[in-house]
């Protein structure tokens, strides 16, 4: 079955409720602030939601971009409600539908059956109740008997007692059976929304004959049983909801968004470990240079320790190595007297060569590379000195609203982390400007979503200037990194 849901704080939502229930198989819910529509669109699933333009100072439309940002090709269809606003415009592929809600009662119910029309296509034809006339369903004789005995009033009513306010079975008389008219069923959504919105207003009930009622032999189960708002009425008056809190009867929506900038709780930090695999791409060639001279230093200390032990094995090699080193005074130049050639059968004995020991070539001296321009958005006087110390090639930004941490390489800046500062938020538009302005494109992609240490990470690329991850705990913006093709 088909769902509904109208966001507004219009009493106009609830009488459009009242007026489509009966005419449409579909369950219609109504809540009056964006925090519990949310959780509902997460929670139930509607097909179609009724927005309003503007609520607590939130706009609708930056709510329903958020919903179809995260569920993507399984969001809602949206149909924007506005009070007189000449300047609301359809948005291209979020929502083509608007309403006026100034217009009279009857005219406004009358386009949003049109609109809903038109948006579900061949569907309406299979939740639209037609009307049925009375005069094709028949009329009882008035001198007939009876056909509900004194046991069928007391399963009735244990029934009744059983199933609660809200639910009993009633099955309507059949027809005339040359053309037995067709029943439907309307399921009552009163007690998913009783606690979540004020009492409808009630509408002056229509004065058809009423049916009468058959109760079967074996009782159905309540759960199961069709209920009809109009037998419901007549038996008994529904009971007036007590107002109840949306943060206390409504669970948690499993995005977790809220609308409202409540900051009195504890704001937790995005994890460094999350970022780590980031920062390991854009790491100086200063780290390579100093892994290099050590591995050099290790092989010529393994070098001098086996020279060392071949000398030790063979002490004459350093009285040998001495007279080479010191010629005697007055030395002349001798003749080489001829060597004598060794008898045959002789065996020479090998001569053992000392390895060279190869002094460690000194580390380049790095040249200091050009200062990298800042974009206009850094807070320049935020500059964080003893960050750039115990992370070379990164510099960091602290401002009101966020903290910047860049990298640079070769005088360009090719990353940038923006990390939320406690007690504000990021923005959706905010991180387009940010983009917009390092990257020169506001525009971005989502391609993965992957969830670690309870925060959800969402990867995406900038087509053709560089790639984007978005991270977020409890449906906030926490922090993101852009990074530069």
């Amino acid at each position: 079955m088909l769902n509904m849901l109208f966001i507004s704080d219009s009493p106009k939502a609830v009488y459009l409720k009242s007026y489509l229930q009966p005419k449409l198989k579909v369950i219609t819910d109504v809540v009056t602030d964006f925090d519990q529509g949310l959780k509902d669109v997460f929670e139930k699933r509607p097909n179609t939601v009724f927005i309003q333009e503007k609520i607590g100072g939130v706009t609708g439309e930056s709510v329903a971009s958020h919903i179809q940002m995260l569920l993507g090709g399984g969001a809602p269809k949206f149909i924007l409600m506005h009070e007189g606003n000449d300047k609301v415009g359809p948005v291209k592929g979020l929502f083509e539908h608007l309403v006026d809600l100034n217009q009279p009662n009857e005219q406004l119910a009358e386009e949003i059956q049109k609109n809903l029309k038109e948006l579900l296509g061949s569907q309406w034809y299979k939740i639209y109740i037609p009307l049925v006339s009375t005069e094709d369903s028949g009329t009882l004789p008035e001198a007939a008997p009876p056909l509900i005995s004194d046991d069928s009033d007391a399963q009735l009513d244990e029934l009744l007692k059983d199933a609660g306010p809200l639910q009993a079975a009633v099955i309507k008389a059949a027809s005339p059976p040359q053309e037995p008219p067709e029943k439907t069923f309307v399921q009552n959504s009163a007690e998913e929304c009783a606690d979540l919105m004020p009492k409808p207003v009630a509408q002056p009930a229509a004065s058809p004959k009423p049916p009468v009622s058959v109760i079967p032999q074996t009782t159905p189960k309540p759960q199961t049983s069709p209920t009809s708002p109009t037998s419901l009425t007549g038996l008994k008056p529904q009971a007036q909801p007590s107002p109840v809190s949306a943060s206390a009867s409504a669970p948690v929506a499993p995005a977790g968004f809220r609308i409202n900038h409540d900051t009195s709780h504890e704001e937790e930090p995005i994890p460094d470990e999350l970022l780590l695999a980031f920062e390991q791409n854009y790491r100086p060639p200063s780290i390579f240079l100093k892994q290099s001279t050590i591995l050099i230093v290790v092989a010529l200390l393994v070098c001098g320790c086996a020279g060392w032990y071949a000398v030790r094995q063979n002490p004459k090699l350093i009285a040998s190595l001495k007279a080479g080193s010191k010629p005697a005074e007055g030395q002349r130049d001798v003749a080489v007297p001829p060597v004598k050639a060794a008898p045959a059968g002789a065996v020479t004995p090998p001569r053992l060569q000392t390895p060279a020991v190869v002094a460690p070539a000194p580390a380049p001296v790095e040249k200091p590379s050009p200062k990298a321009q800042l974009p206009k958005f850094i807070p320049q006087g935020g500059h964080d000195a003893s960050y750039a110390a115990g992370h070379p090639g990164w510099e960091r930004y602290v401002g009101p609203q966020a903290e910047f941490r860049v990298f640079s390489k070769n005088g360009e800046l090719t990353a940038l982390q923006v990390l939320v500062v406690k007690g504000s938020m990021l923005s959706e538009s905010f991180i387009r400007e940010v983009t917009g302005e390092f990257v020169g494109s506001p525009e971005y992609t989502i391609s993965s979503r992957e969830k670690k240490n309870g925060i959800l990470v969402l990867s995406g690329t900038i087509p053709q200037k560089g790639d984007i991850r978005i991270y977020q705990k409890n449906g906030k913006v926490r922090a993101f990194v852009v990074s530069r093709n």
